[in-house]
């Protein structure tokens, strides 16, 4: 299932070279006024969480503002179970961001673009009667590049780095089975919408 997913998404990806033309997303219609607007799905996100056993879910919605800029608000939610001998772990994930974009090439909702942004994020762990928390602000700065894979519909890769700042720390006291999340470091995504 897992390998089914991906293979289709980097086979849409692939294809997008095809459908986007002549000036990419607003010569494509899904309705009957040209697209101004991505729902959209973080894949990326599911995909983590469904290899945890888990569930997650990853959405948001991109708004243009002129040829170049837009604006995105996403957030994600996740949560699994692990079963060990004699305990059992869950944990719960949640995150909030709201990002400017900038498309270089002056095509916005298509093509390249960089991306900056402002977040919290929020995981806690129970075992037992026992639960620890941790939160952070954080920075997103990334790059990508949004295909058109048909008419309205878009696909999203990028990568990036984030910056975290723990606001909620965790006591020093307890289990160390779990330790909290780093929300620095190297991130990626992939992504579908439907633009209209």
């Amino acid at each position: 299932m897992k390998k089914t997913v991906l293979v289709l998404v980097l086979a849409s990806v692939l294809a997008g070279g095809v459908f986007a033309q002549n000036g990419g997303l607003f010569d494509l219609k899904s309705g009957p006024t040209q697209q101004k607007g991505v729902l959209f799905v973080d894949l990326g996100y599911t995909i983590e969480y469904l290899r945890l056993g888990g569930f997650g879910i990853g959405a948001g919605w991109e708004q243009q503002i002129n040829k170049n800029w837009t604006w995105v608000a996403n957030a994600g939610f996740g949560t699994y179970k692990e079963d060990y001998v004699f305990f059992e772990i869950s944990t719960l994930d949640f995150s909030l961001e709201a990002n400017a974009r900038f498309y270089i090439f002056g095509t916005a909702l298509d093509k390249l673009f960089i991306n900056a942004g402002l977040g919290f994020g929020y995981f806690s762990w129970k075992i037992e009667d026992e639960s620890k928390a941790w939160g952070a602000l954080n920075i997103p700065l990334y790059a990508g590049w949004k295909f058109v894979i048909a008419p309205g519909f878009v696909a999203e890769i990028d990568i990036g780095y984030r910056v975290g700042i723990g606001i909620i720390e965790p006591d020093s006291t307890g289990s160390s089975l779990v330790t909290g999340p780093d929300y620095g470091g190297l991130i990626t995504g992939i992504r579908l919408g439907w633009a209209f």
